[in-house]
């Protein structure tokens, strides 16, 4: 009897495909096949010794899933550009009198799983309206749609916004986002072709105040710009700051 060869990938060594894979596209690429799983934990430390980071509380896997960083802007401007994993945990809108997009590195949300991720905005000036919200991405990382709470709950998207019919503001009435306040974006790939989409106030005991939910949002398109509706998406936090204004990432939920 013929000997029966390993099938692809599990013929192939994870290492020699994963640990150069962007990062958003790391925990699908663990999905391909058993042995691939089970070799996750050398595959991330590889990861994470590379990017300098450090092994998370309970894996190697969680430190670099769980690692957010800022890591371009729109408009894009070379003091806000960053390869993956070099990016700072806060950015501030240092550019005079204008409104800036700052995009984090992004992650890959499998159907019928979410992903979330903390926030903190600060900003100079209390009339300032800064946003908070996460872009949808291209399998490229393109920007395919962006969604936005703005701090005192009404439309608007900047001025000069480089997202022009991309960019869509989730309204809420009677609440304001303050400054300094924690808070929690919650995402959700609902099957066919939607998304849920929660933002929550992180309270000092650690409990949680719903300030806006969003249901059954037509994403419009899929990962790879094909017709098929169900499917990963790839989510990127996102934050609209005016000058002075700051923002500050706190780790993505585990999925």
């Amino acid at each position: 009897m013929a000997e029966i060869k390993p099938s692809f990938p599990s013929s192939l060594p994870p290492q020699l495909v994963i640990t150069w894979l962007p990062l958003r596209d790391i925990s699908s690429a663990l999905c391909a096949s058993s042995s691939w799983r089970g070799a996750s934990e050398p595959v991330f430390k590889v990861v994470a010794e590379r990017n300098g980071l450090t092994r998370g509380t309970d894996s190697w896997r969680g430190g670099v899933l769980r690692h957010p960083t800022w890591s371009r802007s729109k408009p894009a401007r070379q003091q806000y550009r960053w390869p993956e994993f070099t990016g700072p945990r806060t950015v501030t809108n240092e550019v005079a009198e204008r409104d800036f997009y700052f995009v984090a590195n992004s992650i890959r949300v499998p159907l019928h799983r979410m992903a979330r991720f903390r926030v903190q905005m600060k900003k100079e000036e209390l009339r300032t309206t800064d946003g908070c919200g996460f872009a949808l991405l291209s399998g490229s990382g393109a920007i395919k749609r962006a969604y936005v709470w703005n701090s005192n709950g009404n439309d608007y998207t900047g001025i000069g916004s480089p997202l022009l019919g991309r960019i869509e503001t989730f309204s809420f009435k009677n609440k304001r986002i303050k400054s300094g306040q924690t808070l929690l974006v919650s995402v959700w790939n609902v099957p066919p072709y939607h998304f849920h989409a929660t933002l929550e106030r992180v309270e000092e005991d650690g409990s949680l105040s719903e300030i806006a939910t969003e249901r059954d949002r037509a994403r419009y398109f899929s990962v790879d710009d094909s017709d098929e509706e169900d499917g990963p998406f790839v989510l990127a936090p996102l934050v609209r700051l005016f000058t002075g204004s700051s923002a500050t990432l706190g780790l993505y939920e585990p999925l």
